[in-house]
Parts: C-alpha cells; sequence; structure tokens
C-alpha cells in the first residue's frame, strides 16, 4: 500500500512538472550469490531494472531466495522512485552516508550497511530537499519512522548557520527485547571561515531526556594539482543524558540503550577526527576516529583504489561507539565489507564480501556475491 502511494505522488509530480519530450535509459543487473551466518545459508538472485526519463529514476528488483527465510524478504520490490531536478527532489531510496550538521544528532546514516544486500524496501527512506540561494532544506523519514529536518545555508554577518531535529517514536529495535523511548533532539550549528581553506565550527545539540552536547572544531581543505585533502578535528562534551550522533547506522541494528548508558551518571568528553582525502582517478578514502570517557576508540573507513584502468577495489569498516551499552559488544558489532570491479565496455563484473549483524537478531550475517551488470 505504501509503494502504491509513493507511485501515485509521483506520477502526478510526473504529470505536472515533466517535459512531454524526454529520453530513457535501461540497465540491467544480474546479482547471485550465498547469504549465510555462523551455522547455515541459503542461495539467491537479484534481478533488477533500471529506467530514467528526464528528471525522474525509476528502479526495481526481483528476488528469488533458496528454501531459508530471509529478513524483509520481499519477491517484488520497488528498490527507488526519484524526482530530481538539481534544485529540489522528492527521492523514494535506501540512505548512504546522511550526516545533519556535524554528526552530534544524526550522523552517518546508512540502510545499505545495516541491511542485507539484497533489494529490500526496509532499506529505503522518503526524502526531500530543496536548495535556494541563501538556504537549503533536507528532510527524511525512514522505513522505521525516523523523522528528521535540517535548515542550512544562513548566513549572520561572515557566519553560515544551520538548525536540524530529529524524532523517533517509542518502540523496540530489531533483535532487542529492551524499549526503547521515544527521543526527539534539536540542534543548532555555525561555521566562521578564519582563512581561505581554514574554519572553526560549533555545535549544540539537546534532547528531550534533558541531554546536552556540543563540540568545537576546527575543519582544512588542502589541494595540490591532482590531490585533494578535508581535514576535521574536534573535542565534544556531553552530559549524561546525552548519547553522540544516537541516530546512526546501528541504531536500528545494535542501539545504545539509553537505560544503562545513563545510570553511570557521570559526564563524558572526547575527540572526533576525520580526514577525506584522494587523488584523481586513482584513490579516495574517508576516516573516522571517536574516543570518549567510558569508551573503547572507534574507527571507520571509506576507500576506493584504482589500481588498473576499468578495474577498483572497494571497501568499508565501521566501529561502533559505546559497545558495552549493546546488545552485541565484541568483534560482530563491526561492520565491513569490500569489493573488486572490473569494467568491459558496458558489462560490469564484481565480486563482493559484507559482515554484519541481520536486522532481526544479534547474529552476524556473511555475504558473498557476484554482480553481473550490463547496459542496453
Amino acid at each position: 500500500m505504501k509503494q502504491l502511494q509513493l507511485i501515485t505522488i509521483f506520477i502526478f509530480i510526473f504529470v505536472c512538472f515533466v517535459p512531454q519530450s524526454f529520453s530513457s535509459i535501461d540497465r540491467n543487473n544480474i546479482r547471485v550469490g550465498y547469504l549465510g551466518d555462523n551455522n547455515s545459508g541459503t542461495p539467491f538472485m537479484v534481478l533488477e531494472s533500471d529506467i530514467s526519463s528526464g528528471d525522474f529514476i525509476f528502479g526495481t528488483a526481483v528476488n528469488v531466495k533458496g528454501e531459508k527465510d530471509l529478513f524483509g524478504y520481499e519477491s517484488f520490490v520497488i528498490r527507488y522512485l526519484e524526482y530530481n531536478d538539481g534544485s529540489k527532489g522528492l527521492l523514494y531510496e535506501p540512505l548512504e552516508n546522511t550526516t545533519f550538521g556535524y554528526g552530534l544528532i544524526l550522523s552517518d546514516l546508512n540502510s545499505t550497511y545495516t541491511h542485507p544486500i539484497y533489494s529490500s524496501s526496509k532499506k529505503n527512506a522518503l526524502r526531500a530537499y530543496f536548495d535556494a540561494d541563501s538556504f537549503s532544506v533536507n528532510a527524511i523519514k525512514t522505513y522505521e519512522n525516523l523523522y528528521a529536518i535540517e535548515l542550512s545555508g544562513l548566513r549572520l554577518l561572515n557566519v553560515s548557520l544551520g538548525l536540524e531535529y530529529a524524532q523517533k517514536n517509542d518502540g523496540f529495535p530489531y533483535g532487542s527485547s529492551d524499549f526503547l523511548p521515544n527521543k526527539e533532539a534539536y540542534g543548532v550549528y555555525a561555521t566562521y571561515p578564519l582563512a581561505e581553506n581554514l574554519s572553526v565550527y560549533s555545535e549544540f545539540a539537546r534532547t528531550s531526556s534533558n541531554g546536552e552536547g556540543a563540540s568545537l572544531g576546527l575543519s582544512f581543505d588542502y589541494e595540490l594539482f591532482f590531490l585533494f585533502a578535508h581535514f576535521r578535528i574536534e573535542g565534544r562534551s556531553f552530559n549524561p543524558e546525552f548519547i553522540p550522533g544516537y541516530f546512526t547506522s546501528g541504531y536500528y541494528i545494535n542501539p545504545i540503550h539509553p537505560t544503562s548508558y545513563e545510570a553511570s551518571g557521570q559526564r563524558r568528553d572526547g575527540t572526533f577526527a576525520s580526514v577525506s582525502a584522494g587523488a584523481l582517478g586513482f584513490l579516495g578514502f574517508t576516516m573516522t576516529y571517536e574516543n570518549y570517557t567510558d569508551s573503547t576508540d572507534s574507527l571507520s573507513l571509506d576507500f576506493i583504489v584504482t589500481p588498473l584502468k576499468r578495474f577498483d577495489i572497494k571497501g568499508f569498516i565501521k566501529q561502533p561507539i559505546f559497545r558495552q551499552f549493546r546488545d552485541v559488544s565484541g568483534d560482530d558489532s563491526t561492520m565491513m565489507g569490500g569489493s573488486l570491479e572490473y569494467r568491459l565496455r558496458d558489462i560490469l563484473i564484481s565480486v563482493n564480501y559484507k559482515k554484519g549483524l541481520l536486522p532481526d537478531s544479534s547474529v552476524a550475517q556473511e555475504a558473498t556475491y557476484v554482480d553481473l551488470q550490463y547496459l542496453f
């Protein structure tokens, strides 16, 4: 029913705003592989089709599995449905690397890491955005009913300002019997340029449970010929009721439980640092590091390397913070994956691996699969 409603909305926008003359590109993808955990597994196959028409993109998938039941399995899935003209858009698609402000409230929300690799509507979120000359608005609603909105790009003299809000209703996360209470959070952030490539920034956030957190940091950009880099380092401080980046990628899979987290009653301070760098056509990576009072160190890395023309190596690793306050605290709480990709004209062949928690249990799942993709 929800998918039919979304289709109706996009058809209405199509009729009202899209010119009658447009071109389309069809893309087909065949994915075959084996999906398993520590005890057993099942073969699977996914057939995907994409159609692009002007400012619209539409993608579907047909899933075929073995006898074993799979979390969120659907035989037919609308993978994404988008209207996007560059300045405004309405999108129904998986979330990837979504961060509001500097990440005190909503940080690195990515459903492709925390859900199985086969297509599922549970990966998708409804997102709307609008870019004007003087401000931008970005709003999301996930399958699990997380609502968030950000207003950015506001100017006050030389200071750039942003506002953010996130809210999640009461409920139980996947695979947990611990009830998570309603959470609301709002924040404000500001950026002030000190030099051409150097800025100082600060963010303040507050939650409905009287949690308060603040950060102060420096941001630096560097470019030299075909090399580029972006650096961030900041100090963070929170009262006992504030959880940094509470709405993260692991929120529904392996969340921090507020009751045990707040029981210590201690204030927590820490450091956040990140670097993004690349060499055009050869290397790109983003790495973040977090360390807080009463938490083990946390490291996250995304990278892509192109050692040869038409050949890519990709990978990621995500370690959660405050593991002792989560259902899963050991190595199984770390998400990781990678792929080897080779392009030959209109054909893409890739070998993939992914490990992460199953959304409906506290068991790590491993998947190996092959993608065969072609255009026509």
